[in-house]
């Protein structure tokens, strides 16, 4: 279920893209643009965003940038946070967040859906500069 590890792409900190493909953000908030982050590629608009999965090797937080298509929340346990991430100037993802001890993080996928289109998929922070990501 979700997505292959080998489309994930761990993007350090500082670097402001929103997906694989290089989406730019154009406005992050300041403790995001300190942190790690795991993006995708868009694929198909006319199916939804997949889930992904990593691991960590200590107990963190992480941030989750949503796509504000087709009313989509994240599941129970992600917590709507003041955060900011404005991409393409124009489009603004809410950033929800949840602590996960060490092991397997699970992103959620994206079925939010307006018209024909369904929402991009996730971008996923990572606390912790120490906190070692894999895939």
């Amino acid at each position: 279920d979700g997505v292959a590890a080998s489309k994930v792409a761990l993007v350090g900190a500082g670097e402001s893209i929103r997906t694989s493909e290089g989406e730019q953000i154009t406005n992050l908030s300041n403790k995001l643009q300190m942190l790690r982050s795991l993006v995708l590629p868009r694929d198909s608009m006319h199916e939804p965003a997949p889930e992904f999965q990593f691991k960590v090797s200590a107990p963190t937080v992480v941030y989750i940038s949503v796509h504000q298509r087709g009313g989509y929340e994240p599941p129970t346990g992600w917590e709507k946070t003041a955060l900011q991430l404005v991409w393409r100037k124009t489009f603004n993802d809410v950033v929800y967040k949840k602590s996960f001890a060490a092991g397997i993080v699970k992103i959620p996928g994206h079925n939010g859906k307006s018209g024909d289109a369904y929402g991009f998929p996730h971008a996923a922070f990572v606390e912790g500069a120490q906190v070692e990501i894999t895939l």
